[in-house]
């Protein structure tokens, strides 16, 4: 599965932390921004180019060393988590 990531979340690096800042209507929803783990954040740019559940499981695996069954549930649990918190939605699908 693909994915688009919502334009109403701008992602931001601040003093070497990361962070989804909410933008419009998002912020009124939610008015804090959101940190994110060195892990989400290699996740969000992955999304944001384009990259589907495999690319990005076969990058997390190069990038942080870890298993591909464990990048893999660590990739899954990340898209639900944007796709319940309308962060991301399924590539062609209207934010």
């Amino acid at each position: 599965m693909r994915l688009e990531v919502s334009p109403l979340y701008k992602y931001r690096e601040i003093g070497g932390e990361h962070y989804l800042i909410p933008v419009g209507e998002a912020a009124v929803k939610r008015k804090d921004p959101l940190q994110l783990t060195d892990t989400a954040a290699f996740l969000w740019k992955l999304l944001k180019e384009g990259r589907d559940e495999k690319e990005a499981a076969d990058a997390l695996t190069e990038e942080f060393e870890v298993d591909r069954a464990g990048a893999a549930e660590a990739v899954d649990g990340f898209i639900r988590a944007l796709l319940a918190g309308e962060m991301a939605f399924e590539k062609g699908r209207e934010a």
